[in-house]
């Protein structure tokens, strides 16, 4: 009992004389996340061969035009998304290779593209859909419209590299690399933008403005946001059911130019399914029919059919139905493609239901869904960044966020670093675990070069998005790295101080000849010894011990003050910290 009261009297001394000490960090906060998506088209129509083509162009937020391997924008391009830009360029060729590559500010001003493109004859433009019917010198022809998108840094692809934006066209054959899937996976650019009447500009019949989105393949929606932040990319103008699921997959494979499924017998009152593997609100149903050639497409179409949907693939619901396709939509494409409609549904599992009889057997290229809603989930990760300060070893502290997060979605984040060793040498750690707590602290100890995060989203439910609005990385810079163990033993502070819940407690052990007993005990002000960090033997170095505000027992404390003992061989060191709950 004397001990304990010895023990108290001395930490209430130590109260009088210690002042409360608030450790200072540098913080780096990011509020817009800038981002380049490359758009790609490889256009050649029945009215080819091509002289001078004019070009009207705009995106969010800024862009580069490059036809045929020039680039062919000029000081005309204002860096003003409202205005549409004009270009004439001499292609004189069968091919109108077009990259684009534009910049997104992050800034809430949307997303988008748009290329009207005028020949003389062919119909060319921005457009989410992949093929196109005209009718030329009294027939009929088809022939490819897709666009691509790549939201990752196509510079550094092996097969394209700094002269990506030729696209290793040939002339003499025609071909480039958006000629062959196989080695050049890029996605049907997704999504009409939303600034198609804020423009100056007035869009072609077969025009649309377009959208691509950063990321390798769980892409996000960098600048959609008001103000600047990450959400879930939408899906509206998406073909969802691109790679899905179904009856037979070359369905929903992607390809309406060389895949079709063909019927052997006739096919009335016969289904087939697709399965979009979550249940998304749809609103449109599209079936690519006839094969590849025009002129046998009242043959080889499927004249009538109807939509069904279904939540479980056991109860189906007929949700809308085509009569008469080449007829009844011919101001849609006709035989080019049909497309069902209807009010938002709930559905997961779709199927096309034929309901004429045909003399001749038809043929299905493609199943193309709608809807509307945000994708399940999405990721962004960072550049190496150095925090401004490229040669100074930084000691990280916490890494914070802000943003909305509803019920049903997440934000996590995960961060990775260049980390300083005892000995000077530099290592690439691994990803931490995944952090979905407002702010947490840094994952190790060690000074660090260069840090990179990644942030990823989740919703349960397609109509609703998490939202990341801010994220904060708290430093210190001062940290002097010697490429030996340190001399002096040091307690280097608490931070943050004041806390909640939790706090970081640093220190340094000098240069000694053999591992000293480290003890770190936490004390109320009452003197009562409420949790035991640390009881061990360690050696020379840096290092740092989170305090999460619990005693021994696991239990949460109360807000209030708090004293951090720490004791290294024969050295005492004591440090005041607030806790505010």
């Amino acid at each position: 009992m004397k001990n304990d009261n010895m023990i108290k009297n001395l930490i209430f001394a130590m109260l009088l004389i210690i002042p409360l000490e608030v450790v200072e960090a540098n913080e780096i906060t990011w509020t817009t996340w800038p981002a380049t998506v490359y758009y790609f088209a490889h256009l050649s129509g029945p009215g080819a061969p091509y002289g001078d083509v004019t070009f009207h162009i705009t995106a969010i937020d800024e862009y580069a035009l490059y036809v045929n391997g020039n680039r062919i924008d000029d000081e005309r391009n204002d860096g003003n998304w409202r205005t549409v830009e004009e270009y004439t360029f001499p292609v004189n060729s069968n091919d109108i290779i077009i990259s684009v590559e534009v910049k997104n500010h992050g800034t809430g001003n949307g997303n988008g593209l748009m290329i009207d493109i005028e020949t003389g004859s062919d119909q060319f433009g921005t457009t989410t859909v992949r093929r196109m019917a005209e009718e030329h010198n009294g027939s009929l022809h088809l022939f490819p419209v897709a666009w691509y998108y790549a939201g990752w840094d196509i510079t550094q692809s092996p097969l394209l590299g700094d002269e990506w934006y030729k696209l290793n066209y040939n002339p003499e054959t025609g071909e480039s690399i958006l000629t062959d899937s196989d080695i050049y996976p890029l996605l049907p650019s997704v999504l009409p933008g939303e600034f198609k009447e804020a423009i100056d500009y007035t869009l072609s019949e077969n025009t649309e403005v377009v959208t691509g989105y950063p990321g390798d393949f769980l892409f996000v929606d960098n600048g959609g946001t008001e103000g600047g932040g990450i959400s879930l990319r939408s899906i509206e103008g998406e073909n969802i059911a691109h790679g899905k699921p179904a009856e037979v997959m070359v369905l929903t494979d992607g390809n309406i130019s060389d895949t079709f499924y063909s019927y052997t017998q006739d096919p009335i009152n016969s289904t087939m399914w697709i399965d979009l593997e979550h249940i998304y609100r749809i609103n449109e149903m599209v079936l690519y029919t006839g094969v590849s050639d025009p002129s046998n497409w009242e043959k080889t179409s499927v004249r009538s059919w109807a939509l069904d949907i279904s939540l479980d693939k056991f109860r189906w619901e007929e949700v809308g139905f085509i009569h008469e396709v080449g007829v009844s939509n011919i101001d849609k494409g006709g035989f080019n493609y049909s497309s069902i409609t209807t009010p938002l549904e709930w559905a997961r599992y779709l199927r096309y239901r034929i309901s004429d009889k045909s003399e001749t057997f038809p043929a299905v290229g493609e199943i193309m869904v709608y809807g509307l809603g945000y994708a399940l989930e999405g990721v962004y990760e960072s550049p190496w960044l150095d925090l401004g300060e490229p040669d100074t070893p930084k000691t990280i502290e916490t890494i914070s966020r802000d943003g909305d997060v509803p019920e049903g979605t997440r934000i996590s984040i995960q961060t990775k670093s260049f980390q300083v060793q005892p000995d000077g040498t530099l290592s690439q750690g691994h990803w931490s675990a995944e952090h979905t707590e407002q702010s947490f602290a840094f994952n190790s100890p060690l000074p660090v070069l260069q840090i990179k995060y990644r942030i990823k989203l989740f919703t349960e439910d397609t109509y609703q998005t998490p939202i990341l609005k801010s994220l904060t990385i708290s430093y210190d810079s001062s940290v002097n790295v010697e490429t030996d163990v340190p001399e002096k033993t040091a307690f280097l502070g608490v931070y943050p101080n004041p806390f909640n819940p939790e706090t970081m407690i640093s220190f340094r052990i000098g240069s000694v000849s053999s591992p000293q007993n480290v003890q770190i005990n936490i004390y109320s002000m009452n003197g009562q010894n409420v949790r035991t960090l640390k009881n061990e033997f360690l050696g020379s170095g840096n290092y740092r011990i989170l305090w999460d505000g619990r005693d021994d027992d696991g239990m949460v404390l109360a807000s209030g003050l708090y004293i951090c003992r720490l004791v290294v061989g024969r050295a005492l060191f004591t440090n005041k910290m607030l806790m505010i709950r």
